[in-house]
C-alpha cells in the first residue's frame, strides 16, 4: 500500500528509498569528510539531516532523485573535523 495520493493519482510520498555507504568507507569519517548514497523514486525530494547527539537535528541537504538508476552522492566535508555524527534521511511530501 502506498501513502496519500494527489488528485492527479500520483503518490504524495515515495514508497521506498535506500541509503548506502560507498565501499571502503565502512561507516568511518575519512579525511575529506563522510559520504553516502541516496537512491529513491524519481522526481521526489529527500531531506538529509545531521546530529551530533541524536536530539538536535539540523538540515544538511535537500536532494531530488531524477533517475532511479542513479543514486545521489551526499558528501559531508565538515564531518572530517568531528569525532562522530549521525545522519537521517526523510522524504518530503510532494505538492498536490
Amino acid at each position: 500500500m502506498g501513502g496519500p495520493v494527489a488528485p492527479s493519482g500520483r503518490s504524495l510520498v515515495p514508497n521506498q528509498f535506500l541509503v548506502t555507504i560507498p565501499a571502503g568507507q565502512n561507516g568511518r569519517i575519512a579525511q575529506d569528510g563522510f559520504q553516502f548514497l541516496l537512491a529513491g523514486e524519481a522526481t521526489f525530494d529527500y531531506v538529509s539531516e545531521v546530529s551530533e547527539d541524536l536530539t538536535l537535528w539540523l538540515l544538511f541537504s535537500t536532494n531530488r532523485i531524477t533517475d532511479v538508476r542513479l543514486p545521489v552522492t551526499i558528501h559531508d566535508r565538515p564531518a572530517a573535523n568531528l569525532e562522530k555524527r549521525f545522519y537521517r534521511v526523510r522524504p518530503l511530501p510532494a505538492l498536490p
